[in-house]
């Protein structure tokens, strides 16, 4: 099997896990799962679990693919991030978390390179942010 295929293996087995995972806690009205797209966080997959009236605790896995005629240098690319969030402002119609908060976090990156010195690189960096959530939905 190459390398490329493993990879895509991994991340259909991540995929599949949180789907199957999704099934069994989507009767909790406490945990969120989400997908995204993002600087630092990349193509990732995770989740949010309330922890008290406006905290949530979340942690996300994700990865950016490249291709051999791709700009990009490296060959593969990991992210996780573990993240807590505080909510306040106003609430939407059929939630109880405020739709804004503020987050804070580490990411954790694992980049190898095809060549270069070094081969693979760690890093771990701290951040902030603020952001809004958006519900779609008919009776949000």
């Amino acid at each position: 099997m190459s390398r490329m295929s493993g990879k895509y293996v991994a991340l259909i087995f991540i995929l599949g896990f949180f789907l199957v995972a999704s099934a069994k806690v989507s009767a909790q009205e406490k945990v969120n799962l989400y997908v995204g797209l993002g600087f630092a966080e990349t193509a990732h997959i995770g989740f949010r679990a309330d922890v008290h009236k406006q905290v949530q605790l979340g942690m996300s896995v994700g990865t950016w693919f490249t291709t051999e005629e791709s700009f990009i240098t490296w060959k593969s690319l990991v992210s996780i991030s573990g993240d807590c969030y505080f909510h306040f402002g106003d609430s939407a119609k059929h939630s109880t978390l405020p739709r804004w908060y503020t987050r804070i976090g580490w990411d954790y990156f694992r980049i190898s390179y095809d060549e270069g010195d070094p081969p693979v690189e760690n890093n771990l960096e701290f951040h902030l942010r603020i952001g809004r959530d958006f519900y779609f939905s008919r009776n949000s």
